[in-house]
């Protein structure tokens, strides 16, 4: 509610946070992709931090989080925070493939079916991320 501004006075993305990480510290998987994300987005709950967001991406990847896997197949393509890794990309696409979420499978197959597309844009997403001190946030 604290992130959305929905349901709550106001929005207070630094209070979502704080749930979103305690959360994650008594080990909630969903929480670990929220906390993941909050070190990448400029601007938005905390400060861009690749090292805590590939942390939280792990932790939440290896509890069975395959939107953390899909996020770490970012990190992996474009070395980005990790040693660059085909394989490890590849292995967590392959992985994300047997989720039950249906929109997950469908990017994941698209990422497969063009790897070396799919490694060149996010090579450079994360790589402007890194210059620009966070990926900026959706309007």
């Amino acid at each position: 509610m604290f992130q959305l501004g929905k349901g709550c006075e106001e929005e207070d993305p630094s209070k979502a946070f704080q749930y979103f990480m305690e959360s994650a510290e008594m080990g909630n998987i969903d929480a670990m992709n929220k906390v993941g994300f909050c070190y990448l987005y400029k601007g938005r709950c905390a400060p861009f931090d690749v090292e805590k967001s590939v942390y939280w991406f792990e932790k939440g990847a290896n509890g069975g989080n395959v939107r953390c896997m899909m996020m770490l197949v970012h990190f992996y393509l474009s070395g980005v925070g990790v040693q660059q890794s085909d394989e490890i990309a590849r292995k967590l696409l392959q992985i994300a493939l047997k989720s039950d979420d249906e929109k997950i499978v469908a990017i994941a197959n698209k990422r497969l079916n063009d790897f070396e597309g799919t490694r060149a844009i996010m090579s450079a997403l994360m790589k402007t991320a890194v210059k620009m001190g966070g990926i900026p946030p959706k309007k």
